[in-house]
């Protein structure tokens, strides 16, 4: 079993950006990855993001712009709503069936064991996937949600905010954002990946050197 694994999230539809970091993933030699949600929606790219996704075969689990577009399957879109590139409306209209069956069969929580290591993947909280799980969240609900996990190592994702921490034994870890950036003087996706060495796991935040990361998108409407 390979002692690396790479972690992805928010890919938000910038395939661009997502090409780029797996093959700096692969240049790595890591051929092992889990993705953190968010895949879609504010990007110009879902159904690429999602064709790549699906190709390269990693788990993933749901996030809450994924859901977003979801919930607006089947509902009436106004014309402005639907020409707003990047909007939930005007995404769904971008997928095809087989794009929003993969999305629609994302699980919110993924566990597998890493050389020994156990490891929960959330976009958010195990609730609420827009939930904060780093460094200044109380610890011990920190140490709850992994209790409930059941992990040694808790990835999660959802702020853009690469970091990683230890809360008692438990690990925890956000990889940062591949494809959107509130920092307009710092548009370089973020990544991770996790090292099993001397019986315990070590996280490595990376960083492109590519600007190819999104300004932000902060408005509630889209």
């Amino acid at each position: 079993m390979s002692r690396t694994i790479a972690l992805i999230a928010d890919i938000h539809a910038n395939d661009t950006a997502l090409e780029a970091t797996l093959q700096e993933i692969a240049s790595r030699g890591i051929g092992r990855g889990l993705v953190v949600g968010d895949v879609i929606m504010r990007g110009e790219q879902p159904q690429e993001s999602v064709n790549r996704l699906i190709d390269l075969g990693w788990p993933c689990v749901v996030g809450n712009t994924d859901r977003k577009v979801l919930r607006s399957i089947g509902t009436n879109a106004t014309p402005k709503q639907l020409a707003k590139v990047g909007s939930r409306w005007w995404t769904r209209e971008r997928l095809d069936a087989e794009a929003i069956a993969w999305l629609e069969a994302l699980p919110k929580t993924v566990r597998c064991e890493f050389d020994g290591h156990r490891i929960a993947v959330v976009h958010g909280s195990p609730g609420d996937s827009r939930i904060d799980l780093g460094p200044d969240a109380p610890e011990h609900e920190l140490l709850d949600f992994a209790r409930e996990l059941e992990a040694d190592c808790v990835v999660s994702a959802h702020t853009h905010a690469a970091g990683a921490h230890e809360v008692g034994d438990v690990l925890f870890v956000n990889p940062g954002s591949v494809g959107e950036t509130g920092d307009l003087r710092d548009r370089r996706p973020r990544w991770a990946w996790l090292e099993s060495a001397s019986g315990r796991l070590v996280a490595h935040l990376e960083t492109l050197d590519q600007p190819l990361a999104r300004p932000r998108i902060k408005k509630s409407h889209v």
